[in-house]
């Protein structure tokens, strides 16, 4: 008990002291992502117990693990972050792999091409190509990305109906 009250506030002490009790009552392990707010900041981490047990089968003690996620907790929170920042922005973003294969957009993309996500997630990039700029138009867009990382200009894509429309793009490497 003393060592619990070290980890954790006393009701989560206590909850910690049930758990144990639970895997001594069922003889089933239990694993839990749990936070403890530190004053100086919160602590994740992955608690496993798991009941130890003699020849004949009986409990005899519960270990357990705790694993630090705090990190990975926060690297999750900063994307949910990211992501719900995406979703919202007025301004369309495609992801994209090495091969222009479409990975992700946001719902400006669908406001603006008339595409579902569903239409144009795997599809590759190509599918906007509005046939208004040429092969030199492309080559120099990719030399500028293969140089400088990123590409920024005006281009003419094309919408589900077959539109074509003009739109500022900027096309960056991650």
């Amino acid at each position: 008990d003393r060592s619990l009250s070290i980890l954790y506030s006393p009701t989560d002490a206590i909850q910690r002291i049930n758990d144990i009790k639970h895997v001594f009552k069922t003889g089933n392990s239990l694993r839990n992502e749990i936070i403890t707010i530190f004053p100086n900041g919160p602590f994740w981490h992955d608690l496993s117990l798991t009941p130890m047990k003699n020849k004949q089968g009986d409990i005899t003690g519960v270990v357990g693990f705790l694993l630090d996620i705090t990190k990975r907790k926060k690297a999750e929170q900063e994307q949910l972050r990211l992501v719900t920042a995406f979703e919202q922005i007025a301004e369309s973003i495609v992801i994209t792999d090495t091969n222009a294969k479409i990975i992700y957009i946001n719902p400006a993309v669908e406001k603006v091409t008339k595409y579902s996500r569903d239409e144009l997630i795997n599809q590759n990039c190509r599918l906007f190509n509005s046939g208004k700029h040429d092969l030199d138009f492309y080559k120099e867009m990719w030399k500028s990305i293969a140089n400088n990382g990123f590409w920024v200009g005006e281009i003419w894509d094309r919408r589900k109906s077959g539109e074509v429309f003009p739109k500022w793009l900027s096309i960056c490497l991650l």
